[in-house]
């Protein structure tokens, strides 16, 4: 920050661009710090104890091998996604776009979802947008909305934070 006195006209000129390099750059350090927590937490949720009906589910495929059966424990309507492959939970991350944008969700076209974003070279979960809002048979199983919404208050703190430490540093 440069601070010019002109002592003629009494003025005082103070140069921002460093201090809007400063917020940029707080930004972009507190949307990594949201980015990773949004991830965490949509993993936690999946992650969490079901209450949905058990099926038994096969494993063990090959030609030498007998065909065996576990139990697999769905989630209820309303409840995050049960784990069942792990294709979906591997699947959620964000990306930065420019120094002002953050996307967040699956790794695949789920342009329905407001936060969600398309990403590149990932195994692709597409079935992440029917889970989460629901569709023609399938009763909604939301697990980046809650997420999103439990993080919402800490997210504005992260960003002051990031811009404060980035201000002390001129």
């Amino acid at each position: 920050m440069d601070i010019l006195v002109d002592t003629k006209s009494r003025k005082v000129l103070i140069n921002l661009s460093k201090i809007a390099d400063c917020t940029a750059v707080g930004i972009r350090n507190a949307f990594g710090i949201i980015g990773n927590n949004l991830v965490n937490r949509s993993r936690v949720l999946i992650d969490r104890p079901k209450t949905g009906r058990t099926y038994p589910v096969p494993y063990g495929f090959g030609i030498k091998t007998k065909l065996s059966y576990t139990t697999y424990r769905a989630s209820a309507p309303g409840e995050a996604p049960a784990v069942l492959t792990g294709r979906l939970r591997k699947s959620i991350s964000y990306e930065m776009r420019g120094k002002f944008s953050m996307e967040f969700g699956s790794k695949e076209d789920s342009s329905v979802l407001s936060f969600g974003t398309k990403m590149k070279n990932t195994s692709l979960a597409i079935y992440a947008p029917a889970l989460e809002l629901g569709a023609d048979n399938l009763k909604p199983r939301p697990f980046l909305t809650p997420a999103v919404t439990g993080e919402q208050k800490n997210n504005l703190n992260y960003c002051a934070l990031e811009i404060c430490k980035e201000l002390t540093r001129l």
